[in-house]
């Protein structure tokens, strides 16, 4: 999940070398999803999504450095030994989620699928936002800082899940298994769809590599960085949501998929596949303005990619209100499986064999 731009010492190089990647991992995820049939929106997303912390750790945070072992190694063995201890470490999660959260229902269900979302969203507060501090000042070995820091994530994730999330508003449907209902303070979705969009307006301040919380902060106090980059997040996802959702009516679950969802996996096109290519000359704040335009054109083509895809590769399906499938299918699509693919093959394989 490097921002820094690297042509590499053969082949490709960007923004031609983001633009192949981005149309070959187009088709490795449009090919996961239609062989995956039926249980693509319930088994494949929930184990890809179990996945996604553990690669926030390897690539955000140890930059694929560490462990030592694996580090040294040539491509492509060294992306598969990364992707190996990637499916490893998803494996334990998930066995976990369904014990703890699952309660041991199978297929995962609603809240179990939830929490693995929720999950993500608290990995990219500790990863991304507070940078593992200050488990990164506590821990003076990385691996151990990184560790100690993903199950910090997780653990806040589960407090947070049982006091704030409530799905009473499935009660009576076929998917309520009411042991699983932690019945917290808040309908489900409120509380997701905040969280999905804190995510996004992180994404956002990785275009401006954090101005103007580093203009506030001229002294670069990891703790002054973690205190203004959440007031700041929050605030920008509060006034996103309460816009898009209560001055402009949108539902919940649409403002989810149309709105931070596909501006997520658009700022990964830019930042991950164009490796921060596009307008790198150019000095911050005025490269993250320019970012954050093309961001917002991206998001608006990333979901009419995927909207016209989802009939070809999984039938026709309704959008909006009651079920919410094909909205639900293009979120699946995007965060679920293309995201994980993105990091994998970027950060992993570091674009082998498009880069040598």
């Amino acid at each position: 999940m490097s921002t820094e731009v690297s042509t590499g010492a053969g082949g490709l190089r960007q923004p031609a070398l983001g633009i192949v990647a981005t149309l070959f991992l187009l088709i490795l995820s449009f090919a996961v999803i239609k062989l995956s049939g039926n249980i693509f929106a319930t088994w494949i997303a929930f184990l890809f999504m179990c996945c996604v912390p553990t690669q926030m750790l390897m690539a955000l945070a140890w930059h694929t450095d560490l462990p030592k072992f694996a580090a040294g190694l040539t491509q492509p063995v060294k992306g598969l030994v990364f992707l190996l201890m990637t499916l490893v470490a998803g494996a334990i999660v998930a066995a976990l989620a369904v014990a703890v959260i699952g309660k041991g229902h199978t297929p995962p269900t609603p809240p179990l699928i939830m929490f693995i979302i929720f999950s993500v969203v608290c990995t990219f507060w500790v990863m991304a936002l507070w940078r593992l501090y200050p488990f990164t000042l506590i821990f003076k070995n990385p691996m151990v800082a990184g560790i100690v820091g993903l199950v910090t994530a997780y653990v806040v994730a589960w407090v947070l899940f049982v006091s704030l999330f409530n799905f009473s508003f499935l009660a009576g449907a076929p998917v309520y298994i009411a042991e699983q209902d932690p019945g917290g303070a808040f309908m489900a979705w409120d509380v997701l769809t905040f969280a999905v969009t804190t995510v996004a307006a992180i994404m956002m301040c990785t275009l401006f590599d954090f101005w103007p919380v580093t203009a506030l902060n001229k002294s670069g106090n990891p703790l002054l960085h973690g205190l203004l980059g959440s007031l700041y997040v929050l605030i920008i996802a509060a006034a996103v949501k309460c816009f898009c959702t209560y001055i402009l009516g949108m539902d919940q679950v649409v403002y989810m998929v149309t709105v931070p969802i596909s501006f997520i996996f658009a700022v990964f096109v830019i930042n991950v596949l164009l490796e921060s290519s596009l307008f790198a000359d150019v000095a911050q704040p005025s490269r993250g303005f320019l970012s954050l335009g093309g961001a917002v054109i991206l998001t608006i083509v990333c979901k009419q990619v995927y909207m016209a895809a989802a009939p070809l590769l999984s039938g026709d399906m309704p959008a909006g209100p009651p079920t919410y499938a094909l909205d639900l299918w293009i979120a699946d699509a995007l965060l679920a499986i293309t995201f994980p693919l993105i990091v994998a093959f970027c950060d992993y394989f570091n674009f082998w064999p498009f880069r040598r």
